[in-house]
């Protein structure tokens, strides 16, 4: 007999949010930023708006309902500042689990035993989140590698599905480029691009202006809300409007304005643009990107701008 939608309704709960709609149940979340941004701090304030009862989620939203459990996977060796923090914040100490019965227990994904004991953990306590922070120390394998990846956020995401819980994954950027801008997309993640297929909703915390912002860099389940603005106290962040964001050019707006500019007035020689753009910081490797980029064509020796002609036939591959 083959399954059918119908069987699987059955057995596969509604969409339901953790904190809507930024967390959602049943899902991997993602939490990216570069380090030593509050990342962790930012996870732990989650953790204490679950852990409270009748509470506010960062963006005001009020949460209802009884104190809940989470379960906190540090993969860093970082027990001590997690500590710190949960006497200075005066949490309930009892409703943070650990993954083990050590709780100074390492945490590896990629080991089969360490697998079935967090599921059999989840299973059996239920947790409202389990964090993992952070994904680079939580497995063995290639961060570039699709097939580690796919194993251990495939693990995670089960986990998420079949416990109807959330689960939050800190992770770390790649080094910013030189056409990158403040604002943090999904190329910016580090390791393979399946670690953000994985998740359902990827939060990103960045600085912008000197400010922290906490946005919301993909969702797959509902609307992207605002941003919030994080300030970090030896108490927890508090939240509030965020910064205003920039949009400044990248380098290749400002070779290609530059080649516009140059050649609005009529062709000219490669050696003259050259020279001119020696003057503001291109190069020649960025002039000749700006060349493809633009559609720009040679007369007479001289480049160009592209005519409409020029235009249409490249459009439609003549």
């Amino acid at each position: 007999m083959t399954a059918t939608a119908a069987d699987l309704a059955k057995i596969i709960p509604a969409i339901s949010w953790l904190w809507y709609p930024w967390v959602p149940r049943g899902f991997v979340t993602l939490l990216v930023g570069p380090p030593g941004i509050g990342k962790s701090a930012v996870v732990l304030y989650i953790a204490k708006c679950l852990i409270t009862k009748d509470t506010y989620w960062p963006d005001g939203s009020r949460r209802s309902g009884n104190a809940g459990y989470v379960m906190w996977c540090d993969t860093e060796a970082a027990q001590a500042v997690f500590c710190d923090r949960v006497v200075n914040w005066k949490l309930p100490q009892q409703r943070l689990l650990m993954p083990g019965d050590d709780p100074l227990s390492t945490l590896n994904l990629s080991s089969a035993i360490d697998a079935a004991r967090l599921s059999a953990k989840v299973k059996e306590h239920l947790p409202d989140l389990v964090s993992v922070d952070s994904l680079g120390s939580a497995h063995s394998g290639d961060e570039n590698s699709t097939r580690d990846m796919n194993r251990v956020l495939g693990l995670l995401a089960q986990i998420a599905r079949d416990q109807n819980v959330a689960v939050l994954v800190v992770h770390h950027l790649r080094k910013r480029g030189m056409n990158d801008t403040e604002e943090i997309d999904l190329d910016r993640i580090r390791g393979s691009g399946v670690i953000a297929s994985f998740a359902r909703s990827v939060l990103a915390l960045e600085k912008i202006n000197g400010g922290l912002r906490l946005s919301v860099a993909k969702s797959n389940l509902a609307k992207t809300p605002d941003a919030l603005g994080v300030t970090l106290t030896d108490t927890g962040p508090t939240f509030g409007p965020a910064p205003i964001v920039e949009h400044k050019p990248t380098k290749q707006n400002i070779v290609d304005q530059f080649l516009r500019a140059e050649l609005s007035a009529g062709p000219k020689s490669f050696s003259q643009l050259e020279k001119a753009g020696a003057q503001v910081g291109i190069s020649k490797r960025q002039l000749y990107g700006g060349y493809d980029r633009l559609g720009l064509v040679i007369v007479q020796r001289k480049w160009s701008l592209p005519s409409l002609t020029d235009t249409l036939t490249s459009l439609l591959g003549n």
